[in-house]
């Protein structure tokens, strides 16, 4: 079942927001070179549907919707 997630990426304040819906494990970050990843995808890990880099010493929050 899917959940609506929201991601937030905050310099002193939040720049953006990003509001999606997506199965838990269909979510990965991981580390890249100066800062993190995170991939959201469909059915298969190749079917990438948001990617978003993170600068390293960015704040960010994912989080699950209630």
């Amino acid at each position: 079942m899917t959940e609506t997630y929201s991601l937030t990426i905050y310099d002193e304040t939040p720049l953006s927001t990003e509001t999606f819906e997506a199965l838990p494990e269909n979510i990965t970050t991981e580390s890249a070179e100066n800062g993190e990843r995170i991939l959201v995808h469909d059915d298969s890990p190749d079917d990438i549907r948001l990617e978003v880099f993170v600068p390293e010493g960015t704040a960010y929050t994912l989080r699950k919707e209630v």
